[in-house]
Order: C-alpha cells, then sequence, then structure tokens
C-alpha cells in the first residue's frame, strides 16, 4: 500500500484510508491478512488455516508459552506462529506436539514508508484496553507531564487507541495544549499501515506504559523514552473475566510492566525524552525481524494453497459438528 494520500505530518493522519473489517481469526487482527495478500500477489484474502502471535513479549527471561500463545486450546495441526527462537523453544519446551514456527510479528511484513521524520515533535501513546477488557486508561498525571514540557517542543501528540476514544478523555488532552491522534484499530483493514506511517513519521516517542510499540517505535528509528511513573491497573481483575488466568499470572503481568523489572532490562527507556536515543537494531530483533518467511513459506504456513484450504475448511467443519454433537 502506498502513502497515496502524501502524508507528511502527523496531523494529517486522519487523511489515511480506514476500512471495517470482520476478524476471522488472528491473521486478520489490523489488517494482516491483507497485507499477506498484498506480499503475496493475490487479488483477495483467504481464509487463513494458522495462529498467528501478534504483539511483543519482552520478558523472555522468565516468559512461559501461556504467555505467548495465550491458554492453550490450539489443534496440534495448526500452526502458530511466534516471534523468535526463544519463544519458539518455550512454547516447544511447554506443548512439543504443536506445529510452532518462527516467523516474526506481523509488524514486520509491512512495507516501508519513504517519509521525513518531524523533528522537534513529540508522539506520547497512552496505555490501552482490549476488545476483552475494558481500562480506565485516563492518566491525569502523565497527561500534566506532557502538559508540562509542552514548550520544549513544537507540538505533543497524544496516540488514543481506538476502543479508548471518549468525548471526555479527548476533552482531558486538548484541554492541556496537547493534540489527539486516534490510534490502531484491531478492526480496521488499514489499522496497521497507518501505524507504520504513525512510527515513521515521528521522531521522538514517549509513553506511561511498555508495550509492543516500544518496539515498533524502536524499530523505524524513533529515539523513545517511557515516564517514570509508569500506569498500571489490577491485574487481578482479569480473573473475573478470564476463567484461564491465575493470580500467580497476574502477579507476573504486574511485574514484567513494572518500572522495577523494565529499570532491569531497558534502563536506556527511563530518560527525559529530549535525552532519548535511537536503537533500531534492538527494535527490529525483539520484533523478530530476522525471521521473517519468504513468500512460499508464508503461503504455506498461513493455509493459502489449494489443498490447505480444502483440509481446513473440511477440519473446521469436523471440529464444529464434533461440538455441536458433544453439546447435545
Amino acid at each position: 500500500m502506498q502513502n497515496n494520500n502524501k502524508i507528511t505530518k502527523l496531523e494529517d493522519l486522519h487523511l489515511f484510508p480506514s476500512k471495517k473489517i470482520s476478524l476471522r481469526n488472528s491473521m486478520d487482527r489490523y489488517g494482516f491478512s491483507f497485507v499477506v495478500a498484498e506480499r503475496l500477489r493475490f487479488k483477495y484474502t483467504r481464509r487463513s488455516f494458522c495462529n498467528w502471535v501478534h504483539g511483543w513479549v519482552w520478558w523472555e527471561d522468565i516468559m512461559e508459552a501461556s504467555d505467548i500463545i495465550g491458554p492453550y486450546s490450539n489443534p496440534t495441526d495448526v500452526p502458530v506462529v511466534v516471534a523468535t527462537e526463544a519463544q519458539y523453544k518455550t512454547v516447544m519446551s511447554e506443548y512439543p506436539n504443536l506445529k510452532a514456527v518462527i516467523g516474526g510479528v506481523p509488524y514486520i511484513y509491512y512495507p516501508n514508508f519513504i517519509v521525513e521524520k518531524q523533528k522537534h515533535v513529540l508522539l506520547a501513546l497512552l496505555a490501552h484496553s482490549a476488545e476483552e477488557e475494558k481500562h480506565d486508561v485516563f492518566d491525569a498525571q502523565y497527561l500534566d507531564y506532557l502538559s508540562s514540557i509542552k514548550d520544549s517542543w513544537e507540538k505533543i501528540f497524544v496516540s488514543v487507541y481506538y476502543l479508548d476514544v471518549t468525548p471526555v478523555l479527548v476533552n482531558e488532552i486538548e484541554r492541556r495544549g496537547l493534540k489527539v491522534l486516534v490510534g490502531a484499530n484491531p478492526a480496521d483493514q488499514f489499522s496497521m499501515y497507518k501505524t507504520k506511517l504513525m512510527f515513521s513519521l515521528a521522531d521522538s516517542v514517549h509513553s506511561n506504559v511498555m508495550g509492543s510499540h516500544v518496539a515498533y517505535a524502536l524499530a523505524e528509528n524513533c529515539k523513545v523514552s517511557l515516564f517514570e511513573d509508569l500506569y498500571t491497573y489490577d491485574q487481578l481483575t482479569r480473573l473475573q473475566k478470564q476463567p484461564d488466568f491465575n493470580t500467580r499470572e497476574a502477579n507476573k503481568f504486574s511485574y514484567v510492566h513494572s518500572k522495577q523489572y523494565l529499570v532491569k532490562i531497558f534502563p536506556q527507556l527511563f530518560c527525559d525524552p529530549t535525552q532519548a536515543i535511537r536503537n533500531q537494531s534492538m527494535g527490529r530483533e525483539c520484533l523478530g525481524e530476522q525471521n521473517i518467511l519468504s513468500s512460499s513459506e508464508l503461503k504455506d504456513v498461513i493455509g493459502w494453497n489449494f489443498l490447505q484450504q480444502l483440509n481446513g475448511f473440511s477440519m473446521g467443519f469436523y471440529r464444529r459438528a464434533s461440538r455441536i454433537f458433544k453439546g447435545i
């Protein structure tokens, strides 16, 4: 996909195309199956028969398989694509019969945008909710901090995840003299393209939470930093909505998002945003860019060959029929 609107500034990102899509599985999230179709020169997307892990797992020193693939329920004949060799070893050590493949995260498969970075402009990203779990992401302390440093920058943009955009939050940002950008949307065909363009345009990136956006920004050669007082929420609330989640996992997730842990692994990120440094090679390594699949490997892994399509639909029908039969 090309930057047909010739967007050269963050404030013009709202001009980028948007198209709502139905999410059939993880391959469709943020429009990933469409970029795969474009990469493979397909005129349309096919049903994918694999589970591709989105996002960055930065706690590789203490990660478990559930941190990568979630509660295990994946059929052994359906490939799971993980980002790095370390993730592959972790998954296979717990589930040796699983069909795992190393292929990097979806972000690395998106084409690059050739644009000039906006100097003296800061892009800030708030913590965000998920489809299955809503959070109050309003962080007055962080927004007040951004307001206090706005004279050091020509502009400060605050990216708000699509699911968190509300009139109240937008007003809290704008009344502090900051500018709002609507961030990623999992049900938008062009969402990740837009995200890629956003980080391509940004020169300095700051956030009140650790997440995949940090690796994306580093990979796009941005100067990246984290807020000293990181956003937190009670991970134990997930126990009410996710029956496979437990107290030990909740404590672990709280720990890997904490400054106590992050300052040991990424000390360089905790600095004034004007002093932040670039580390593109680290960002690309974190995203598994060295593991990008070739077109033929990609087609085979996601099941887009004719026989795989036939087998995939047949097995899907069999599994649905079995579940219906067991429920009778």
